[in-house]
């Protein structure tokens, strides 16, 4: 927010920002879009950037509120079981398939906000076939889309749209009963003897 003061018009004078990171939103046709996305502790604010159509300001490119949304308006998260950076952010009127690199802080602070606001859990849902509701946009606008997950190679998604799915790809990342040493460095609980030259 240092470097980006021109995104503190959008909030309220002495709003505590919890979370600000450029992300990626992917529109109905599974277009990556670029965004700027602001946690506080009462909203999420969605913001775009669009080149200026009349007036003094003509052909320059400004920012412009795309969402300003309640976090207790949120009626849950939705993730994949695997190591990808995706999330859709459930709402009212329609959904937000987004992708962040600091996906787990981002639903943690999310997550923290809501219960604090409702004194209620946020659900969070892990499948690995997603689902997201579209704006109704013009005739023929609004439904859904699906978003699948597969076991791919390494750990940077492939994604491959067609028609209403987009079929993300990616290794399996580690297991679920790993855990971060307090050096930073990861380890598996192994079960019973020790794999040959493993940790003793």
């Amino acid at each position: 927010m240092e470097d980006r003061p021109e995104l503190r018009q959008f909030l309220a004078k002495r709003e505590r920002v919890d979370f600000a990171d450029s992300i990626t939103k992917y529109d109905r046709r599974f277009k990556p879009i670029k965004r700027d996305f602001i946690l506080t502790p009462k909203y999420f604010y969605v913001i775009g950037r669009e080149k200026v159509k009349k007036g003094p300001e003509k052909g320059q490119i400004k920012e412009v509120l795309k969402k300003k949304v309640e976090i207790q308006a949120v009626s849950g998260v939705s993730l994949s079981t695997r190591q990808d950076d995706f999330f859709i952010l459930h709402e009212n009127d329609a959904d937000n398939f987004l992708e962040s690199i600091f996906k787990t802080e981002l639903i943690s602070l999310l997550c923290k906000r809501y219960e604090e606001l409702t004194r209620t859990k946020l659900c969070l849902s892990f499948k690995d076939t997603l689902q997201f509701r579209v704006k109704k946009e013009g005739w023929g606008g609004g439904g859904t889309r699906n978003v699948t997950f597969i076991r791919g190679q390494g750990d940077v998604a492939t994604l491959k749209a067609g028609g209403k799915t987009l079929t993300v790809s990616i290794g399996d990342g580690l297991p679920r009963n790993a855990r971060l040493r307090n050096g930073g460095s990861w380890r598996m609980k192994t079960v019973g003897r020790h794999p040959a030259g493993g940790d003793k």
